[in-house]
C-alpha cells in the first residue's frame, strides 16, 4: 500500500503543478476581452463613486456654483467700474485697487476658475500621457 499512496500522492501534486504553471500562464496574457471587462468595472466603480460624493446636483454643488456666480459677478463688476474709472475719474482708480487689494480679489477669481477649470485639464493632461500615448 505504501508504493500506490506515495504514487497517488505524486499525481496529485503534478496536477497542483500543472495547473499553477497553466493559470500563470494565462495571467501573462492580457487579452481585449479582458481590457473590456476592467474598464467595464472600472466605470462602474467611478458612478458608484461619484453618486456616493454627491457630485451631481446635490445642495452642496448648488451652494458651490452660487459662491462661484458671486464672485465671477462681484469682478466683472470691478473690471466695469475699472474701465468706467479710467475714463472719467482716473484719479479714484486708486481706491479700487486698493478695494480689489484688499478683499484679495483676484485669488478669489483665480480659485474659483482653479476649482472648475484646472481638475478638466489635469485630468485631460494626465489621461493623454498615461500609457506614453502622445496624440
Amino acid at each position: 500500500m505504501g508504493f500506490l499512496s506515495g504514487a497517488w500522492n505524486w499525481f496529485s501534486k503534478s496536477d497542483k503543478i500543472i495547473d499553477a504553471s497553466i493559470s500563470g500562464i494565462d495571467a501573462i496574457f492580457y487579452t481585449e476581452e479582458e481590457k473590456a471587462v476592467a474598464k467595464k468595472e472600472l466605470i462602474s466603480l467611478k458612478t458608484e463613486q461619484i453618486r456616493a460624493l454627491g457630485l451631481g446636483s446635490s445642495a452642496s454643488s448648488i451652494a458651490r456654483r452660487f459662491v462661484a456666480g458671486v464672485i465671477i459677478s462681484l469682478f466683472a463688476i470691478v473690471v466695469v467700474v475699472g474701465l468706467l474709472l479710467v475714463v472719467f475719474r482716473p484719479e479714484d482708480l486708486t481706491n479700487l485697487i486698493d478695494f480689489v487689494k484688499a478683499v484679495q480679489l483676484g485669488a478669489c477669481v483665480m480659485t474659483v476658475v482653479g476649482f472648475y477649470f484646472l481638475r478638466q485639464g489635469v485630468s485631460e493632461f494626465v489621461d493623454r500621457y498615461k500609457f506614453g500615448k502622445k496624440s
